[in-house]
């Protein structure tokens, strides 16, 4: 079953059955397809707050977030040179996403947030007209 698995990939990544209408996706289709129906608007709305927030906090950004970024990145960039385009392919891309988000997230600061008291705030004293 591996070596039929194998067997497809290369048939994909070499050209395949040319009557495949998979195999006729422009690089512009292609990308607006990755980013509605694998990335999601959800998924783009929390990676940029994310880096928005990464940017905006000092705090250094633990090294190990490269990883999931470049998995992303090679299977992206994978996906446009694979003949064969299917959204399933990259669908690993999905919980990356989440994790380089997590990575980057400050969790400390927010739970020293969501723990600390709120400041109080009191009401003005009402004075007494003169």
């Amino acid at each position: 079953q591996l070596l039929s698995v194998f067997h497809r990939w290369f048939i994909s990544a070499a050209g395949g059955n040319i009557d495949d209408p998979r195999m006729h996706v422009s690089l512009r289709v292609w990308a607006q397809t990755i980013v509605t129906q694998v990335i999601s608007l959800t998924g783009i709305l929390a990676t940029g707050a994310a880096a928005a927030l990464a940017l905006l906090d000092r705090r250094s950004i633990p090294r190990i977030i490269l990883v999931p970024i470049a998995y992303i990145a090679f299977g992206v960039a994978s996906s446009f040179l694979i003949t064969l385009k299917e959204p399933r392919y990259l669908i690993a891309a999905v919980p990356m996403l989440a994790i380089t988000v997590a990575l980057a997230a400050d969790w400390d600061g927010f739970v020293k947030t969501i723990r600390s008291p709120a400041a109080r705030v009191e009401a003005p004293s009402p004075q007494a007209p003169p």
